[in-house]
């Protein structure tokens, strides 16, 4: 683990002790500057996990803040920037309380079983994902959420803010629809090979950009953009490899 410097030393001071006052005494938001901390010291800029540097009292509180939340009193912009973190935090810690893993498939629904406070309510991944952000952004939440996999959208390294939420959704869609072992086009063979995600969200996907191939064209490069709109493909969906996202520091 790195030496932390002298201004890392007070920074962890304040948010300990932001993190212990009781959600009694704190505002019905959520303070997310120490996840955007453990963010940048554990998340790799491959999108790599070390999962062990988040084992923290500092985490933990954070989880636990989210008891306290009032998603009514939020804006929508606040709301979504908030859920989609609790969400990706979630995750981590049900990778955590199982720990040690190689997938998240080695624990038995994973995204159903275990329940997260939030909202003063119990809920899991599954039920967060559903009742909370894909009312709010059907068509972007699903590249912005981790779920601890090789093939899933990067864990970003630092916390999502409410000031241009949407643009920092459309950028992950666009990190993960370009990057070519998620997504990729063969003009040669007339296919575009998209990301299980698409499969799994393509009702609401289609809903909001009338088709895959019109989301893909938003999302791509300009030049793959102008390809497929000029040219016939077929679709077809890349296996997804469920092994953990993680690597030691």
């Amino acid at each position: 683990m790195p030496v932390r410097s002298g201004g890392t030393r007070v920074l962890m001071f304040f948010l300990l002790l932001s993190v212990a006052t009781p959600f009694w005494l704190q505002s019905q938001t959520v303070d997310h500057s120490a996840f955007d901390m453990l963010c940048g010291m554990h998340v790799k800029r491959d999108g790599t996990v070390h999962y062990e540097g988040f084992r923290s009292s500092v985490f933990s509180r954070y989880v636990l803040s989210f008891a306290s939340l009032d998603t009514a009193a939020m804006s929508a912009e606040e709301r979504l920037a908030t859920l989609v973190n609790v969400y990706n935090a979630c995750v981590i810690q049900n990778v955590l309380d199982h720990a040690p893993l190689s997938s998240v498939m080695d624990i038995s629904s994973f995204f159903d079983r275990q329940k997260f406070r939030v909202a003063g309510r119990l809920y899991s991944l599954r039920e967060i994902e559903k009742e909370f952000l894909l009312p709010l952004a059907p068509a972007l939440s699903p590249f912005a959420l981790t779920l601890a996999a090789r093939s899933a959208p990067v864990l970003p390294r630092r916390a999502y803010r409410p000031e241009g939420i949407r643009g920092q959704l459309q950028r992950a869609a666009e990190r993960f629809m370009q990057d070519r072992t998620r997504n990729r086009l063969d003009r040669s063979a007339g296919v575009l090979y998209l990301s299980m995600i698409f499969q799994w969200h393509r009702e609401d996907i289609e809903r909001v950009f009338g088709s895959l191939r019109q989301c893909a064209m938003h999302f791509l490069g300009e030049e793959d953009s102008r390809w497929l709109a000029d040219n016939e493909i077929d679709i077809q969906f890349l296996p997804w490899d469920w092994s953990l996202n993680e690597r030691q520091p």
